[in-house]
């Protein structure tokens, strides 16, 4: 990136509250920040490569519909490998005060490798690709296949998207260090990380009350164990990476954004003057 704006990456177990303490930072924030997603793009109506964002998500959920841990960790990488262009492309072009990332590819990859090792080890890594790819439209699969091959040159592997399931089911058998994953997802670690972190029970319940489907790994043994994760991250952060935790259980979602707001200005981010809390 070309502007010095710091990143702070909100982040925590499925049903935590990202999503609404981000959009109450966009609204406290005002024009001074800006926010960009670790995987839906098409949530942000500022970052580029929406049709190619939806489509992805598309290829998630029929990852979720096979059965398949390994076409869905391939999945969660291609939407991850956005992260870093958009981020780029965000900061360049508004130049904001502060950059909120919603999930972090960096932080996402370190937790949840793991549990997708688990996940493949107890029902194995055959994938059926072109059956997979066949489930979105011809337009839709285009843009996936193009995709695929713009990371296979960045990262000098085949293009075929086999060996792409193939390299990540190996990753994820032996995660790499977080300095390893700034390399291989092409994106740079946040001025800080603030883990939201709620008890898993709390969490599914909020999960259960959604509209969309679960997800496969939305289960309450696997949140635990991403929970778990994220523990050990808090506890033992590698060098360069700095995370705070903040236990949201008993917050309202005003009070979990004036905690979060108290913490970035500790850091030196300070909400501009003269702007009501969210």
């Amino acid at each position: 990136m070309t502007s010095n704006s710091p990143t702070i990456a909100l982040v925590g177990i499925d049903g935590s509250g990202k999503s609404t303490a981000i959009a109450a930072l966009a609204e406290r924030f005002g024009g001074h920040g800006a926010v960009v997603s670790s995987l839906r793009n098409h949530d942000v109506a500022d970052a580029p490569l929406h049709d190619l964002s939806r489509a992805l998500e598309r290829l998630g959920r029929a990852a979720d519909e096979s059965g398949s841990p390994s076409l869905k960790l391939t999945a969660l990488y291609l939407q991850m490998c956005m992260y870093g262009p958009t981020a780029a492309f965000v900061t360049q072009a508004h130049t904001p005060a502060v950059l909120f990332s919603d999930r972090h590819p960096v932080i996402d990859a370190s937790v949840y490798l793991p549990m997708f090792h688990g996940m493949i080890t107890r029902v194995g890594a055959a994938a059926d690709t072109r059956g997979w790819l066949d489930t979105l439209d011809p337009p839709a699969r285009e843009l996936v296949v193009r995709w695929i091959h713009a990371q296979a040159r960045h990262s000098g592997r085949r293009p075929e998207p086999e060996a792409l399931v193939r390299e990540l089911v190996g990753l994820a058998a032996a995660p790499p260090p977080v300095s390893r994953l700034q390399t291989i997802l092409r994106a740079p670690l946040p001025r800080a990380v603030v883990w939201l972190d709620l008890p898993v029970e709390s969490a599914v319940r909020r999960i259960c009350n959604r509209a969309k489907p679960r997800e496969a790994h939305e289960t309450e043994q696997r949140l635990g164990a991403v929970r778990l994760a994220y523990e050990r991250l808090c506890a033992d952060p590698e060098p360069g990476l700095v995370v705070h935790r903040l236990e949201v259980g008993d917050l309202t979602p005003d009070e979990v954004v004036a905690a979060i707001v108290s913490l970035l200005a500790k850091a030196g981010v300070d909400a501009p003057a003269g702007r009501a809390a969210a």
